[in-house]
């Protein structure tokens, strides 16, 4: 596929002979000043990077290959594949240079125009329009317009909180807490149309609390030890705050960002900031919460949950009669499900363990971060690829009995080893505990996490079968508890960094309300903190994949992220030709044995 030299998006074009030239004006790529539209006549001067990341807004030099020094100092890169462009809000620009393959020159300037015509039809097919923010971002990426704000401060109220159980992950989460690390917040956000009904979000806001126990629950720390506690709903008081209006992007960014930080902590309760950003035309919702109330999926379901409170309160109608909604609260006071000590789950993670001297996984290409040492966060957001080609491998993968999730680990794998890192690369993954159609309409921390051991192959149809039984194989670990997994291992876990090497997948489309986040404009914001290894969260929507790469501010750490976005998407468009050949083969086959059949009477 050729994107041509040019963002296929907002361009002026100036007066030409034989040759048409252009002033790129597009949000998109990195590239500033005049771009020739033939990709013989490349003008390396028009290369100018600005990185996402804070404190890094040096330029750089584009890259360079061997393919592309053998064609003289004006020819562009040829990768492999295709381009891809990611989405910087903070700069409008995109973190990741658009790529090109040469294409043949046309022998007239109607042909070639009708040529680069195509080629700009196509891009605009193949990528989404990068002025609109991917749906998972982080809080230096978003871009908030601005408006008034306003938000609501809750305290708790006279009957005592009671005591309750806390799951594994919130217990590790509340030790970082108290050990000093900054808050880990999250944030749903989502637009209504016209100015704010304070009367009628704060209505919708105190009822998602009630509905939701985990919104209840806070911790507290007695005698050195943490414990939960939650607090009666209807007893907490509410006191609104008014901020006035913010003047840019920036400060009205800066201002959400810092009461974030401020209210979203999880040692003092509620740990929530409910606010909006009120503007003439249409208005931002924010709920942000610490991690310890909720985790991804949860956020799509408060999104679903506070648009049809609000909607109905501001029209004057009465409250919708939302679907049954688990307690999550009640589902930590059961015991846990254990599995028996001989069960080959169980010794399949004893194996795991013992296999690593019970070493977490840590990402295996350094990042320019010493031992024992964490540096700023840096956030990175690609699209890895468009909704054909994410259905056609992930019809790839379901013939060799995988998943898309599973091609793209697989995919992943690829990625890293191309970069030079193992050829078995080792991963943990969230897993969503939800069972229950009450559990998937419910907030709560309903994850645990299991291992996921991925070999690259240059077959992609092996790639995709070994990819589909390791992820069946973690997904089977992931019924066995953390807490028996921890107190039946053969030594304590030993953990390098302190973060862990974690790739994520949700498939947004399975959520609830799924088919009105677009229109909505809802986005999950993440907290920026400190990092030490590198994590992925990948998104699947009705317009493909995209991933959001959290990652060490260093230089080394950026350079190795460039190349694994484009060696993951490389990889994925690499198994779409394999899905392509494949089809054809099926298709073959089935045309065949028609032909073969014999007529009927």
């Amino acid at each position: 596929m050729s994107t041509g030299c040019c963002a296929p998006r907002t361009r002026r074009w100036h007066a030409a002979s034989r040759s048409a030239a252009c002033r790129c004006t597009s949000p998109w790529p990195r590239w500033s000043g005049r771009v020739s539209c033939d990709p013989r006549r490349w003008d390396r001067r028009s290369w100018s990077r600005t990185s996402t990341c804070a404190g890094s807004r040096e330029p750089a030099a584009p890259p360079t290959s061997a393919a592309s020094t053998s064609r003289g100092p004006d020819a562009p890169p040829t990768p492999r594949c295709g381009s891809i462009a990611t989405r910087d809000a903070s700069t409008s620009r995109c973190s990741t240079p658009t790529r090109h393959r040469r294409t043949r020159a046309p022998t007239s300037t109607g042909g070639r125009w009708r040529a680069r015509c195509r080629q700009w039809r196509t891009a605009r097919r193949a990528f989404p329009d990068p002025r609109r923010p991917m749906l998972v971002t982080a809080a230096d990426l978003w871009e908030p317009d601005p408006g008034t704000i306003v938000s609501w401060r809750i305290a708790p109220g006279p009957v005592p909180p009671r005591p309750v159980g806390l799951s594994l992950n919130q217990r590790n989460h509340l030790a970082a807490a108290v050990a000093g690390e900054p808050s880990v917040w999250l944030a749903a956000t989502f637009d209504v149309e016209g100015p704010i009904d304070v009367d009628a979000l704060e209505h919708a806001f105190r009822a998602v609390v009630a509905r939701h126990s985990a919104l209840q629950c806070g911790a507290a720390v007695v005698a050195h030890e943490v414990h939960g506690v939650r607090h009666d709903a209807a007893s907490l008081g509410w006191s609104r705050v008014d901020y006035g209006p913010t003047v840019s992007v920036d400060t009205t960014r800066d201002l959400v960002r810092a009461e974030l930080d401020r209210a979203c902590f999880p040692l003092a309760y509620p740990a929530i900031w409910p606010a909006a950003i009120s503007r003439a035309d249409r208005s931002t919702i924010v709920l942000g919460l610490d991690h310890l109330h909720a985790d991804a999926y949860s956020l799509v379901v408060l999104v679903d949950d506070l648009h049809a409170l609000y909607d109905a309160a501001a029209g004057g109608r009465p409250a919708p009669d939302l679907p049954e909604a688990a307690c999550f609260v009640s589902g930590l006071d059961r015991p846990p499900r254990r599995v028996p000590a001989q069960d080959d789950r169980l010794a399949a993670w004893h194996d795991f363990l013992r296999s690593r001297e019970h070493r977490l996984p840590t990402f295996p290409i350094p990042l320019g971060v010493g031992p024992g040492e964490r540096v700023a966060q840096c956030t990175e957001v690609a699209q890895l690829a468009d909704a054909d080609l994410t259905e056609r491998v992930g019809a790839h993968s379901q013939r060799h009995g995988g998943t898309t999730s599973s091609a793209v680990l697989a995919a992943l794998a690829t990625a890293v080893d191309e970069l030079g890192g193992p050829d078995t690369l080792a991963v943990l993954t969230p897993v969503h505990t939800r069972v229950t159609e009450q559990e998937r309409r419910a907030v709560g921390w309903y994850t645990t996490t299991t291992p996921v051991e991925l070999r690259a192959h240059r077959d992609g149809c092996l790639a995709l079968t070994e990819a589909a039984a390791a992820v069946a194989t973690g997904r089977a670990m992931a019924a066995v508890p953390l807490d028996q997994v921890l107190e039946s291992a053969s030594a304590a876990l030993v953990r390098e960094r302190a973060d862990v090497f974690m790739a994520s997948y949700l498939d947004y489309r399975r959520l609830p309300g799924h088919g009105e986040l677009v229109g909505r404009r809802a986005h999950h914001v993440s907290a920026p903190t400190l990092a030490d290894d590198l994590q992925v969260w990948i998104s699947r929507t009705d317009s493909g994949l995209a991933v959001r790469v959290r990652l060490p501010d260093t230089t080394t750490a950026r350079q190795v992220v460039a190349g694994l976005l484009t060696g993951w998407t490389t990889a994925l468009r690499d198994l779409g030709v394999c899905a392509r050949a494949g089809d054809a083969v099926v298709t073959a086959a089935a045309s065949g044995r028609r032909e073969s059949r014999p007529a009927g009477p």
